[in-house]
């Protein structure tokens, strides 16, 4: 058995939208749905990551026929359009921790409502800056050939943007502990396997971290046909988006 629970996640938004969406985006659940229906089409199941960009895109179609939408699929629809489009952001449907208008100090409760939370954020006409908290606990169990169990725990931030309207950049930094079953924990997260921090094992608790981030150019010199060059640890891609 293995749980996983996403405990926080404050997301932010930006305008020129070259950056990749988080494969744990729940938009991605979402889109390929409405690709079932034949509300949309042209998801490419061999590149899982999209540009903010992309999936503003598709919401943009997905918008121009919402009557065949359910209210649920609406609701999300709207909740999309929040979290991706910047014109769409106001004082009733955002909250942000610091910034121009902070909150959390004016009222602390009002981090439990239901809008859309950002952390910070900054924005020129050519230039942002973004900034994520993330946390995850995941726990999980065998009962044979013995019992054994193993939590991991860890929070983190991100941040995320655009440089000149064609660089986005990405640098997420993640810091954890482990309880329980050390051996076990490897089956939890596969990750612990490959990690220095955690193989090491010289503190009192089992610890560990991640680092990972990657720089991606986009651009279109024809409308509708756009390159894409992304340098992320150790790998470097070249794509032609059409």
């Amino acid at each position: 058995m293995k749980k996983t629970i996403l405990i926080l996640l404050i997301v932010l938004s930006t305008s020129a939208q070259v950056e990749n969406v988080s494969l744990e985006n729940g938009v991605y659940t979402f889109l390929k749905e409405m690709e079932v229906k034949k509300i949309i089409y042209g998801i490419d199941d061999d590149v899982p990551n999209l540009r903010r960009g992309e999936v503003k895109e598709f919401l943009e179609e997905i918008d121009a026929q919402k009557d065949q939408l359910s209210t649920t699929e609406i609701a999300l629809l709207k909740k999309y359009q929040i979290e991706f489009f910047d014109e769409q952001i106001n004082d009733e449907n955002t909250w942000e921790l610091f910034g121009k208008n902070p909150n959390f100090f004016n009222s602390p409760f009002s981090v439990f409502d239901d809008r859309a939370k950002y952390l910070y954020y900054y924005q020129e006409d050519d230039v942002n800056l973004f900034a994520e908290m993330i946390g995850h606990f995941n726990y999980g169990q065998r009962v044979e050939p013995t019992t054994n169990n193993a939590a991991l725990y860890d929070i983190g931030f991100r941040f995320r943007g655009t440089l000149f309207d064609h660089l986005g950049y990405n640098l997420t930094i993640i810091k954890g502990g482990v309880s329980g079953n050390r051996d076990f924990a490897r089956s939890v997260d596969p990750r612990l396997n490959y990690n220095f921090k955690f193989n090491e094992n010289i503190e009192n608790i089992s610890n560990y971290d991640f680092t990972e981030g990657y720089l991606q150019y986009y651009t279109e010199p024809v409308d509708g046909y756009g390159f894409n060059v992304s340098n992320r640890k150790g790998e470097n891609n070249l794509r032609l988006r059409v």
